[in-house]
């Protein structure tokens, strides 16, 4: 019998209402991510201390309170056993199960917002931000950069899931985008899409910057992601300086994003102005 077969009382409909999503005494919307490291190098580990402490300062520039979530907080959901026990028995490497986990400690601590570290706010935070309520998919269509949803429709998400992740445990492509991106085909309608993010790579496609074209897909963006794809396609398009080691030292570069985050957003800015608009973010 699957260890996951008794549902969550919230699985059974989707929240249209607003949500917990957190925040501070001054009514700062709360952003969250995710970071409990499984490497050993050391050079890697400095890279991802600054890629969050970039991450950190660029939110709460934007008008955003922030809160980085470990497996400290996944432990805190009460169907915490249940789900080690299916990510443990899966093919996922150790990257893809945190990556999973990032989902449960987001139900743990009441839902609300949360990003990838290496997704920086294009824009402040809206006035008049609404708690988040349905479960959304900020980069249309399911690439979990940036979600958002209240604490029940974070439940019914996480458990959802990791059902589907323990019918695949030999398949170590059943990633957590993966799996969403299944979930959104196979439930039409149980989250809500929304095209909030512009890709890094999208900025490197017409080089130097005009503005007649990059601003053009920048605007009204609520966030950039830094991908790793991101970065390769910014040292293949030259945008980004080679680097000692395989793939034009995409590791170095890897290392490196929150620099290149600060200076690339940098230059939009420059290139661009303001990129707010009248549209108001909600969840």
């Amino acid at each position: 019998r699957s260890v996951l077969a008794a549902k969550s009382v919230h699985e059974e409909k989707t929240d249209d209402g607003e949500g917990e999503g957190g925040g501070d005494a001054n009514n700062r919307p709360l952003m969250h991510t995710f970071y409990d490291s499984f490497k050993t190098d050391e050079a890697e580990l400095e890279g991802e201390r600054n890629l969050i402490a970039s991450w950190e300062g660029s939110w709460r520039e934007a008008g955003w309170e922030t809160k980085v979530l470990t497996m400290e907080d996944a432990r805190l959901h009460p169907k915490y056993d249940e789900y080690a026990e299916v990510l443990e028995s899966s093919a996922l490497s150790e990257y893809n199960r945190l990556c999973y986990w990032r989902w449960v400690a987001m139900a743990a601590v009441g839902g609300g917002w949360m990003s990838d570290f290496d997704t920086f706010p294009l824009r402040k935070a809206a006035d008049g931000l609404s708690d988040p309520g349905k479960f959304t998919v900020h980069d249309y269509p399911t690439v979990p950069c940036l979600l958002s949803g209240s604490q029940r429709e974070w439940d019914r998400m996480a458990g959802a899931l990791l059902r589907s992740s323990e019918e695949h445990l030999d398949d170590r492509r059943w990633s957590d985008m993966y799996n969403l991106a299944d979930h959104h085909r196979s439930h039409p309608g149980s989250v809500r899409t929304s095209q909030d993010i512009l890709a890094a790579e999208r900025i490197w496609e017409n080089l130097p910057l005009e503005k007649k074209t990059i601003c053009k897909k920048a605007r009204g963006k609520m966030a950039i992601h830094f991908s790793h794809r991101s970065i390769n396609e910014g040292l293949e398009a030259g945008a980004i300086e080679s680097a000692p080691g395989r793939k034009k030292g995409l590791q170095v570069r890897l290392n490196e994003r929150g620099d290149i985050a600060k200076k690339w957003i940098g230059d939009l800015e420059k290139v661009c102005g303001s990129l707010e608009d009248d549209t108001k973010v909600v969840a």
